[in-house]
């Protein structure tokens, strides 16, 4: 693929701390309708290539282009008004908010719903992580009656991240 089609692209992308070069000279490109994975062990530099696609570090030497544009200077939120971003491994509640607050900001901006389609995705969330019978994999940290109150009845008040 032509770089300068690409949604995202790399050329040559290199990233040095010091003496340690973490990222040695990447290149891909994304095409649009394309998904693709970034593996390999700890330590391989797949968050530094996060960080340097997303403007928090910039590259030692390369090129990014987000639909063709350079934007290899550009800092940060830059490349997020032009749709790039990254998200951090620790999901964290909003302490200050309600579970169904929480849910209700997750099914708005990242499920893209709004107003009453929100509202119902995050009732069927609640009611489906409140009916499910825990296990050790789980990630659920709310209690299961909260989140049951919280779906069932839409009581924003209750706190369960307490």
């Amino acid at each position: 693929m032509d770089a300068g089609n690409a949604l995202l692209a790399g050329a040559q992308l290199s990233k040095r701390f010091g003496a340690l070069t973490v990222l040695d000279q990447v290149d891909f490109a994304v095409a649009p309708g394309e998904a693709i994975g970034i593996v390999g062990p700890n330590g391989a530099g797949k968050t530094t290539l996060l960080n340097v696609l997303s403007g928090a570090f910039p590259p030692s030497a390369g090129t990014i282009r987000i639909r063709g544009a350079d934007v290899t200077r550009a800092g940060a939120a830059e490349r997020c008004r032009l749709g790039v971003a990254r998200s951090h491994q620790i999901p964290r509640p909003f302490g200050a908010m309600t579970l169904f607050e929480n849910v209700y900001v997750a099914a708005s901006n990242g499920a893209g719903e709004h107003g009453e389609a929100a509202y119902a995705r995050c009732v069927d969330a609640l009611d489906y992580a409140a009916d499910r019978k825990p296990s050790r994999r789980d990630t659920w940290t709310a209690r299961p009656q909260a989140a049951r109150a919280c779906a069932r009845y839409g009581d924003q008040s209750s706190h369960a991240f307490a």
